[in-house]
């Protein structure tokens, strides 16, 4: 980490994820580095309990929830970032959950004037269906190694 650390904000847009979000949160959580830090989420019209999860979390200040525009996971996701108070923005969605280090591993690439994105590396489960699967290809395919 840099001597004068970036500040974080991650964005997660939620849809009827409550199967996902305990585990995704605390996988954000633990992203923590000693930079200051949010966890913005975008809740985007859940007919499950996805609400009552986020409130729970929220009234313990562990992050905060946006009513989101009700228009998809894109247009959710632009309201977490029109909303964010840091500069480097970290999207997460709702059924990823991050391995340890992932954030500082980016956010430290970012010290790179020349480095504008960095992503991170995707690994599907095994039970993933077809589609996670083959977007896990993707995005393994389209990773460049430097």
């Amino acid at each position: 980490m840099s001597g004068n650390p970036s500040g974080v904000s991650f964005v997660l847009p939620v849809r009827n994820g409550e199967q996902w979000l305990d585990a995704v949160i605390a996988s954000i959580l633990v992203q923590a580095d000693g930079r200051p830090m949010e966890v913005l989420a975008v809740e985007d019209g859940s007919r499950d309990r996805s609400p009552e999860i986020l409130a729970r979390y929220a009234k313990q200040d562990i992050l905060r929830v946006v009513p989101g525009p009700r228009r998809g996971v894109a247009a959710a996701m632009n309201e977490g970032i029109r909303q964010a108070a840091h500069p480097i923005i970290c999207q997460v969605d709702q059924d990823v959950v991050l391995e340890p280090g992932w954030m500082t591993a980016l956010a430290t690439a970012l010290d790179d004037p020349g480095v504008a994105a960095a992503q991170g590396y995707y690994v599907t489960p095994p039970d993933g269906t077809i589609w996670a699967r083959v977007m896990g290809l993707d995005l393994a395919s389209s990773s460049v190694a430097t």
